[in-house]
């Protein structure tokens, strides 16, 4: 395709040809898709509402802000009274008393100026056609306008969106940040709003890392904390009940930062260790069509120490922990500072903000993974960054997590200024994939951006952790934000954010220097470089299931 300008590709238009929804869908998405997910439904669970009826409600919705904003602009209130309130809502009373004062009911002769704030208890039939001339004709045009939009494909707003628009709740957004306080009401009281989250259609994304470690002192009981990653079971497990009778799976994101007493528990909540069993289960020595049965039983030689015994990180392993969950460490520049000059990393207790002091419980953490000899009951803990570094990038190779969220280049980038407001720092992220992102399917590896375009429901392929069935339906791929390419001379590249800057010689970088005779890289093999990339990273060779050092990895 050389010489040829892009100008010059006509790129096809999926499913916007047709004089109706039903023409422009596909027929999976029309009879299948909308009824199951997104139409209405009547207490009995039969449908109430058609695909044609579907955008005209959302953007009757959407439009009725308009009203609001208008009245703001013009300093012309908006004037609505109990009975405009949404007819359908089966606690009208409790609404009016939300909305117009104390002891208010729907009957009451009362208003109140409409306000963005309050526009979402209000419906658009029983307000627009009493508003006036100037603000009813910009309400119409703009629900004229989105209705357009999303007839044609040409947009379409996320699933929450389409889902909940107009009822009662009215929870149009997908993604959410709630991060839990280091008290144990607030973080009972974060489950229960992520509970209501899942069962809307968002997803969440947690700061676990405000929560003390484990072996912490708890003054109210005299007793010692459990650590954040307890926390991270029982919201998984609350996930995984919701997910059973919503209308899809919730998402999770948790983030810890890397200076978390507890981060190397956190780094390791999800790696392969535990899914030996199923693998030896499920593969069948005689059966050709499985070829990793040997390989597992070599695998489980390495699990039985010297005096025969499975140990202990292992012996309680659950297959699928975590398993409703996204993990990523929180970087930050003083951690990669000290990757950067070979030096010790020191932890904080984000229980007083001071250097965290060793005591036996994070001795048995460290110790289990392979840490343990640089860290002392009764000494601030400190680890060398490398070391840190390489348990994050075998993870991330072995298991594709944990991911990095770089925490202070994200507030720097941030748009509110967080240095006069530190409480509205970002602590954490919902997650996200980027377009390229291969989903495997019951037709093979598909990208994301592909069943985007599909715009389907499709089965994807699943380890067995929840079930014994290896095909599960997911919910359609839906688009959140554009990424582009950064394009190396050598033919690598990463995907980045359309703002991102790149990485220069004269600026603090993401990684390890590569410098002749710096950093961790060591020459391999180039079938196996390009293989497995991520160990180019990694000083030490694959390290033992048991948690402990090969004799080659100690200094």
């Amino acid at each position: 395709m050389s010489g040829l300008d892009a100008g010059d590709l006509e790129l096809p238009v999926k499913r916007t040809d047709g004089d109706t929804v039903e023409e422009r869908l596909t027929a999976n998405a029309y009879h299948n898709i909308l009824p199951a997910r997104y139409l209405r439904k009547d207490a009995n669970g039969d449908l109430v509402e058609s695909p044609e009826d579907l955008f005209p409600r959302v953007a009757k919705n959407i439009a009725l802000a308009e009203a609001a904003f208008a009245a703001e602009e013009r300093d012309d209130p908006v004037t609505v009274r109990p009975d405009q309130l949404k007819p359908g809502h089966p606690r009208r009373d409790e609404l009016a008393a939300d909305v117009f004062g104390t002891g208010t009911t729907v009957d009451d002769d009362v208003s109140r100026p409409l306000t963005p704030e309050n526009v979402n208890k209000f419906a658009y039939d029983t307000v627009v056609p009493e508003l006036p001339d100037e603000a009813r004709s910009r309400v119409e045009d703009a629900r004229r306008e989105f209705e357009s939009l999303m007839s044609s494909l040409s947009f379409m707003p996320n699933s929450p969106t389409l889902m909940n628009a107009g009822d009662e709740l009215q929870q149009l957004s997908a993604c959410f940040v709630d991060s839990p306080a280091d008290d144990i009401d607030d973080i009972h009281e974060t489950a229960k709003e992520a509970a209501q989250v899942f069962q809307s259609g968002g997803g969440m994304g947690y700061a676990f890392w405000r929560l003390r470690p484990y072996g912490d002192a708890v003054g109210s009981t005299g007793g010692i904390a459990s650590g954040p990653i307890t926390f991270m079971r029982t919201y998984d497990q609350m996930c995984e009940t919701i997910a059973q009778g919503g209308a899809r799976r919730g998402a999770q994101m948790g983030v810890m930062r890397v200076s978390h007493p507890d981060v190397i528990q956190f780094i390791h909540a999800k790696n392969k260790d535990v899914s030996l069993a199923h693998s030896l289960r499920l593969n069948d020595p005689d059966d050709y069509t499985h070829t990793s049965f040997s390989a597992a039983l070599e695998e489980a030689r390495e699990l039985i120490d010297e005096d025969g015994k499975v140990p202990k990180h292992l012996r309680n392993a659950v297959e699928g922990h975590l398993s409703n969950f996204n993990i990523s460490v929180g970087v930050t520049d003083e951690f990669m500072e000290a990757l950067e000059t070979g030096e010790a990393f020191t932890f904080t207790n984000p229980r007083t903000g001071e250097p965290h002091v060793v005591t036996p419980e994070t001795k048995e953490l460290y110790d289990m993974h392979g840490l343990g000899e640089y860290v002392e009951v009764g000494e601030v803990l400190s680890v060398p960054a490398e070391e840190l570094w390489s348990d994050i990038v075998e993870g991330a190779h072995e298991n594709g997590e944990p991911g990095l969220i770089y925490l202070e280049r994200v507030n720097e980038a941030h748009s509110f200024d967080v240095e006069e407001h530190p409480e509205h720092q970002i602590l954490a992220t919902n997650p996200c994939v980027t377009g390229d992102s291969l989903i495997s399917t019951e037709d093979g590896l598909v990208p994301a951006e592909e069943l985007y375009e599909q715009g389907v429901a499709r089965d994807v392929v699943v380890d067995g952790r929840l079930s014994e069935d290896t095909l599960a339906e997911a919910s359609s791929v839906y688009k959140t934000g554009e990424k582009g390419r950064l394009q190396a001379r050598n033919g690598g590249g990463i995907r980045a954010s359309p703002d991102r800057r790149p990485p220069r010689h004269d600026r603090r970088r993401m990684g390890r220097s590569t410098e002749p005779g710096r950093g961790r890289h060591r020459p391999r093999p180039e079938p196996e470089g390009f293989i497995r990339p991520a160990r180019l990273g990694s000083r030490r060779s694959r390290p033992r299931l048991d948690g402990r050092r090969r004799p080659s990895q100690r200094r």
